[in-house]
């Protein structure tokens, strides 16, 4: 059965140039507050990687699409776009033009079919940079803007993780294969990256056009290349190394324990670090882990970042200390820099480069904290 969903009226926040300082209507406060944090957090991370090209770079940078799925801002979904901008007094800021859903709908579809309604986002907001509309008249505007509203099928949702998984896309014809397609990959990124924010552009002078997808908000780190990318802005998957050596005899007996309450006996466990030979086999650490963390009761902004890496070995948490400036930014590029490391054997010098790369960041923190 198809269902009509509806966005909020299309609202606004962020820098004008006929404005002083900053001005928002008709989006939440549960929005605003997350978004203008990683925002504050993101564009200081970027002063620092651009240095003295940042202004330029900013203004030149293209206007982001983006969606952002219930939790990553707030209870409900998110669709606007983000725009490099500036108040009347010189001081730099986006402008973000966007709207809640009560009903969230599938994020890629409305990516894929609501172009004409992106366009109507950004062309207003473009004019509204030129400087010419008083606040009333660019308001006005803005309330011009249709709600987005698209049609959707109600799906079941997939099996249980105790069978395999299936997912049920209805149509009414097959000419609505490739919608289905993409109704499909937002039942994939709800299941398998809850959480999750899409982004896309145009691309301009410096950067290409691209489709992004994050789990939660961008890295503030990453984000100097949505306004300058040197090459294509795009993510490598690399492949980790092994960082243990099994025995044959012992995979078997860790395998077999699966569903065992007790653990494995193993024979000759200094094998899991020894030399492979012919009888051994090499494989990936079987650890899973999670992490969380919250805001509590005190502070306004989560200033905590974790790195959860069973795969390399590596679990981070980088606690915000209240209290001091901008502790988001330093524990975020904490967890950014870690991110980006390969393990190294033997053990030592793996500890050896996560403090060099430690030691770097301090350096860093330190020169933005003297700007």
């Amino acid at each position: 059965m198809a269902s009509l969903i509806e966005s909020t009226p299309v609202g606004f926040y962020g820098k004008l140039p006929i404005i002083g300082d900053f001005v928002s209507r008709r989006l939440p406060e549960e929005f605003i507050t997350p978004w203008d944090s990683w925002l504050q957090s993101a564009i200081a991370a970027s002063r620092e990687a651009l240095g003295e090209e940042w202004l330029s770079r900013f203004l030149t940078s293209p206007i982001w699409r983006f969606l952002l799925s219930p939790g990553v801002c707030g209870e409900r979904a998110v669709a606007g776009i983000v725009m490099p901008s500036v108040d009347r007094v010189g001081r730099y800021f986006p402008l973000t033009v966007a709207v809640v859903f009560e009903q969230s709908p599938p994020l890629p579809l409305v990516l894929a079919t609501g172009n004409a309604w992106f366009e109507q986002l950004e062309d207003v907001a473009l004019t509204g940079l030129e400087g010419n509309l008083d606040l009333q008249a660019f308001d006005q505007l803005i309330q011009g803007i249709p709600v987005f509203s698209m049609s959707v099928h109600s799906s079941p949702a997939p099996q249980s993780f105790t069978e395999k998984k299936a997912f049920y896309i209805a149509m009414e014809h097959c000419g609505q294969t490739a919608d289905a397609f993409v109704e499909l990959n937002a039942q994939l990124l709800i299941n398998f990256m809850p959480g999750y924010s899409l982004w896309r552009n145009a691309g301009s002078e410096h950067v290409g056009s691209a489709l992004l997808a994050y789990e939660g908000l961008p890295p503030i780190g990453e984000f100097a290349e949505f306004l300058y990318a040197k090459k294509k802005l795009k993510h490598r998957l690399t492949a980790p190394r092994p960082l243990y050596q099994l025995s044959a005899s012992n995979f078997n007996a860790i395998m077999a324990s699966v569903n065992s309450p007790q653990l494995p006996e193993l024979e000759n466990p200094i094998l899991m670090r020894g030399i492979a030979g012919e009888n051994d086999t090499l494989i990936e650490p079987l650890w899973r882990s999670w992490a969380i963390t919250d805001t509590g009761k005190r502070r306004k902004v989560n200033e905590d970042a974790l790195l959860n890496k069973p795969e390399m070995g590596l679990w981070v948490v980088a606690d915000g200390m209240g209290g001091h400036k901008a502790g988001d930014v330093a524990s975020q590029l904490i967890v950014n820099t870690l991110n980006d490391l390969l393990p190294t054997e033997p053990i030592e010098n793996y500890v050896g480069v996560v403090e060099q790369s430690l030691q770097k960041v301090n350096t860093q923190l330190r020169q933005l904290a003297a700007q």
